[in-house]
């Protein structure tokens, strides 16, 4: 197996304290929101599609429309790098601690086409 590192894209309200320790703790991880990849204001789907063909696993706290679209996704046999999806209040030391871990323990591909709830 030809191992990548996980790449995380931050949704548009994303809590910006999560990608800034993100960001600090481990600055050698790929890590963009979508303002930074041109997708301010996008509808889910295009955001799922430019995550999936730029590699980029979505980060989220959108537990009521993702899941929904990522499984119409595969449905129709669209390709998705997957979310992961955090409730708004989350601790954000905690957070950043497990996106950290994952991110280090995981290679990119291997959430394709699932969503996981995240509660650190």
């Amino acid at each position: 197996m030809n191992w990548t590192p996980l790449r995380y894209l931050a949704d548009e309200n994303f809590n910006r304290s999560i990608v800034i320790g993100m960001r600090r703790h481990a600055p050698e991880l790929e890590l963009k929101t979508v303002h930074e990849a041109g997708l301010a204001h996008a509808d889910d789907p295009a955001i799922l599609e430019w995550a999936a063909a730029n590699g980029f696993v979505l980060l989220t706290h959108d537990r009521e429309t993702i899941p929904d679209f990522i499984n119409q996704f595969v449905v129709a046999a669209k390709p998705t790098r997957g979310a992961f999806i955090l409730k708004q209040n989350v601790d954000v030391g905690k957070a950043v601690e497990v996106l950290l871990l994952i991110a280090q323990c995981s290679y990119a591909g291997e959430w394709d086409n699932r969503y996981v709830f995240i509660r650190p």
